[in-house]
């Protein structure tokens, strides 16, 4: 599986039919996600460690999706740091399942309304609308055989 099907299966499609069940689940994917999208504007490799901040802010802060995001005060460590680690959002983020309310405090994150955000980042990296992607999403990235493995430099 190329990375650009990688993105439209398991970040888009996966989670649009995750989030009508299971929202908070699928917000620590979108999280997550977002450094994923990160990685594909980074001009590190893909599995260089100690980089998941600054991918996730390079995503948040290059892709037009994530605009109304960008003046969230550390929304890499309240919510995609506190669901990867702690499975809840740090204090200063509420999860709800429909929609934001980003001026308010603390913010409201709405797995709709955060989901089309996603949804349309993914879409502009895929189709590489801001022309910044630095990586090839051509190439093969994982294999899917009822198992799933990566391709890293490691396990190529």
């Amino acid at each position: 599986m190329i990375v650009r099907e990688f993105i439209q299966c398991f970040l888009i499609d996966e989670i649009e039919k995750l989030k009508k069940e299971h929202p908070f689940h699928a917000f620590t994917l979108m999280a997550t996600g977002i450094e994923f999208l990160g990685k594909c504007l980074s001009t590190y490799e893909w599995d260089v460690d100690g980089k998941s901040r600054e991918e996730f802010n390079l995503a948040l802060n290059n892709l037009n999706s994530f605009n109304k995001y960008r003046g969230i005060d550390q929304l890499y460590n309240k919510l995609r740091c506190g669901l990867a680690h702690l499975g809840i959002p740090k204090i200063g983020i509420k999860l709800d399942r429909e929609s934001n309310s980003i001026s308010d405090t603390p913010v409201v994150l709405g797995c709709e309304e955060f989901y089309e955000d996603f949804r349309n980042a993914c879409i502009e990296i895929i189709e590489n609308k801001n022309n910044n992607i630095k990586k090839n999403l051509n190439e093969d990235y994982a294999k899917i055989d009822g198992t799933i493995t990566g391709r890293t430099e490691s396990n190529k």
